[in-house]
């Protein structure tokens, strides 16, 4: 006979199905329910994640330009820039990652800015980097778009940028229709303001791999970026439009009905937490392997249990 489920317990993050569902947060719990388990519990490596920082330095520069404060791209680098030292040294950073990140950034940016240019003054934007919370099959969506914008058509897209230094174009645009991100996102924001969502607008910028071995944040790394950017700016900025019918829709929120089930069952203990092994290793270990590895004992790991929930939002 199968060992009866328990509730997931929970300690300092107090999860409770109430405080709503992220399309990471269910993300996890599809790809492990063990690692899953230990994210609700608040349980988190207390190192920076090196791979995502960058990202995050992107998104903040975006949501600072499409924001509007800033009419010229060098500027509004530099206004972000010292908080985003001061906040990353703060958080455990080296001062030598905060730097190669900054250099990146500021190559990367400008150039960003007038190779978009024409399409984006087309653009009349809606929502930058906007929380939303709507509720749907008994339980509240939770999220953070990237941007929501009108088109010169009327129609309304989003806007959802990945930074990445590896990129397949033709296996991303076999994918992006099945997104789950992307069609979550969708979703909600379509029952938040009760208006169809055409489609995203995936804006992807290329992380440069040219300058290993060398002090990447140096004067000399930054002209050197900046001459390569300049030759080939298509190969560091890229965009694919993405329209959904409304097949691909109809079975997105029938398959996130039967997902969010499994995921609330799960809490309240009427399903069982297991491992699964496959999830392990990939592209990215899982953050847990090493919980895993040491018999599932979060503190042997070096780990603390102070993670925050809902870690893509301003507010826990």
């Amino acid at each position: 006979m199968r060992k009866k489920a328990k509730p997931i317990k929970t300690s300092k993050a107090a999860y409770t199905l109430t405080r709503g569902l992220t399309q990471s947060m269910l993300s996890g719990f599809i790809r492990c329910r063990k690692a899953c388990s230990l994210s609700l519990s608040g349980w988190g490596s207390d190192r920076p994640r090196r791979a995502l920082e960058f990202g995050s330095l992107f998104h903040a520069l975006l949501q600072t330009w499409y924001g509007g404060e800033f009419d010229n791209p060098m500027v509004a680098f530099k206004h972000l820039a010292k908080k985003w030292e001061k906040t990353s040294l703060a958080k455990g950073d080296t001062i030598e990652s905060i730097q190669q990140d900054l250099a990146m950034a500021r190559a990367l940016f400008p150039a960003y800015v007038k190779h978009h240019a024409k399409s984006d003054s087309k653009k009349s934007w809606i929502e930058v980097e906007q929380v939303f919370r709507v509720p749907f099959h008994g339980i509240d969506l939770r999220g953070k778009c990237d941007g929501l914008y009108q088109a010169k058509d009327k129609t309304l897209w989003l806007l959802e940028t990945k930074t990445a230094s590896d990129i397949n174009e033709n296996t991303m645009k076999l994918a992006l229709p099945f997104d789950f991100q992307c069609l979550f996102y969708l979703l909600a924001l379509e029952l938040k303001l009760k208006r169809r969502i055409s489609g995203v607008l995936y804006n992807v910028i290329r992380k440069p791999q040219i300058g290993r071995g060398t002090d990447r944040g140096s004067e000399a790394f930054v002209q050197k970026l900046d001459e390569d950017i300049a030759s080939r700016p298509s190969f560091y900025f890229a965009r694919f439009e993405v329209a959904f019918p409304d097949s691909v829709r109809k079975r997105f929120k029938q398959d996130l009905e039967f997902k969010i089930d499994d995921f609330s069952a799960w809490v309240r203990g009427e399903e069982p937490t297991y491992l699964n092994e496959s999830a392990c290793r990939g592209r990215w270990n899982c953050e847990y392997l090493n919980v895993c590895s040491a018999g599932g004992n979060p503190e042997s790991a070096g780990f603390v249990q102070n993670k925050t929930l809902f870690q893509e939002l301003t507010e826990d």
